[in-house]
């Protein structure tokens, strides 16, 4: 049978590596978009797609690649500055900055009556915000990986037809 400091450990643990997963996403993300930067700053014509002499006059297939890379780019673009915004869920634990003020004066009490209680709560809170960062992020480091997909596959497509 498993022990409270046991139990105490695991959700330790849980709270790292959710924290550990919430920096992967956002090292992914930062991939993505300087994988972005490289091919708009070393492809002219990825950076046509933004211009509308690309558009005026082209066939319709370049102009149909062209607005779909562009719109995948944005996209990408967009999903990859949203994982690394800032993340803020109502409540929060003390192990979250932005609540310390408000849980400092629980955890001193908490300290004072050696309520381990309490810190297993706290992390069980901690864990579950960090579930749900970690979700909304991990949804948008996939779209904008996809995103990034589908620009490329459209700017070797414009590069084929062009």
């Amino acid at each position: 049978m498993a022990t409270k400091d046991e139990y105490f450990d695991h959700l330790k643990e849980v709270n790292r590596t959710f924290y550990d997963q919430v920096r992967g996403a956002d090292q992914k993300a930062a991939y993505i978009f300087t994988f972005m930067l490289a091919l708009l700053i070393w492809s002219s014509e990825a950076r046509d797609m933004f211009t509308l002499h690309r558009y005026v006059g082209a066939p319709l297939p370049v102009i149909a690649c062209s607005a779909l890379a562009a719109v995948s780019l944005l996209t990408a673009a967009m999903a990859a500055i949203l994982v690394v915004m800032p993340r803020r869920r109502e409540g929060g634990s003390s192990l979250f900055w932005g609540s310390w003020d408000a849980s400092s004066l629980a955890l001193k009490e908490a300290e004072a009556r050696g309520d381990l209680d309490f810190l297993m709560n706290e992390y069980r809170t901690n864990i579950t915000h960090l579930a749900a960062i970690c979700r909304t992020k991990y949804r948008l480091v996939a779209l904008a990986f996809r995103a990034l997909a589908v620009a490329l596959l459209a700017h070797f497509a414009v590069l084929a037809i062009s």
